[in-house]
């Protein structure tokens, strides 16, 4: 995904977020009509958090270090998140990944290596059809550690990506997600391998379960 495409997903999600703020304030004026843009906000299918739990298929890509010596095998994601108004949440991330190394002229004489993620993201919740839910996101504070048995990383991480939900029993998604990573490292190493080890690069596929708790967003369990 080039910066152009996340660019349009993030307007787009403010859009969308400025027209849901009007409409609130439209049903607020008509003294607390329902809105019948159910794309938006369903206040049928409102909760106040959830927690999720997935097993992740990594694949890396690119022209840097860890697109072309990485061959992703597994991991698992862990996330926490709070709705602060309507489907706008933001949320605790955790995740591990694990890795082969395919080329170890490139990063050095290891066989594997595994990247852990602690992030912050921010997203919205669409609501297409009944059942479903359409999420985007981006993380806006990020961290991740490169771990191996001959040297431990750390850099700056960035994800943005999007999630497809199938509401399977009450307070239980079935979920599976697609999302690209980036890894901005601290690496030390010549001046002219820096660009091929500044950042790195892979997507993930994940596959998991949903937990949701609550019947109203953040901000109006607290007005109630």
């Amino acid at each position: 995904m080039n910066l152009n495409l996340i660019i349009k997903v993030l307007l787009g999600l403010v859009f969308c977020l400025q027209l849901q703020a009007q409409n609130a304030k439209n049903s607020l004026n008509r003294g607390e009509v329902p809105s019948k843009f159910k794309f938006l906000y369903d206040e049928s299918r409102q909760y106040i958090g959830s927690i999720s739990f997935s097993y992740q298929m990594p694949t890396s890509y690119g022209d840097n270090f860890i697109g072309d010596a990485y061959k992703g095998k597994d991991g698992f994601g862990f996330d926490a998140n709070l709705f602060v108004f309507k489907n706008l949440y933001i949320g605790l991330n955790y995740g591990i990944k694990n890795f082969d190394i395919i080329d170890n002229q490139s990063v050095g004489n290891y066989n594997n290596t595994q990247i852990e993620e602690r992030y912050i993201t921010i997203g919205y919740e669409f609501l297409p059809v009944s059942k479903i839910r359409l999420g985007i996101y981006t993380s806006v504070i990020g961290k991740a550690t490169l771990s191996n048995d001959l040297n431990r990383d750390s850099g700056n991480f960035w994800c943005y990506g999007l999630r497809l939900e199938y509401e399977f029993i009450k307070n239980l998604n079935i979920m599976v997600a697609y999302n690209w990573r980036q890894v901005k490292t601290d690496i030390r190493v010549p001046r002219e391998l820096q660009s091929y080890f500044e950042k790195g690069t892979f997507n993930v596929l994940s596959f998991g379960v949903k937990f949701t708790f609550g019947k109203y967003d953040f901000v109006d369990a607290i007005v109630l």
